[in-house]
């Protein structure tokens, strides 16, 4: 159920960081580029982390991939607040 929720919490974080990235780079015709990026980099860390918890056992790499995301997200979330 947690990994669920961080799932949909990360798909929320980039839909609404979608149009601030988009009028970065100028043009909305390269919000395929970040949306195919962002797919591209997640099937690639899917993949990582699979043989990871192949090697290592799956519930350390859950609970080290939880961990991972949550200090990033709260590192992020108190960045944006300065």
């Amino acid at each position: 159920m947690l990994g669920s929720f961080l799932s949909s919490l990360d798909q929320t974080v980039v839909a609404t960081a979608l149009p601030a990235i988009v009028r970065d780079l100028g043009t909305a015709s390269e919000l395929s580029w970040v949306v195919t990026t962002f797919l591209l980099t997640s099937t690639v860390a899917t993949s990582l982390w699979g043989k990871l918890s192949d090697l290592h056992g799956r519930k350390p790499v859950y609970l080290a991939c939880t961990a991972i995301f949550l200090c990033i997200y709260l590192f992020l979330v108190s960045a944006s607040a300065w």
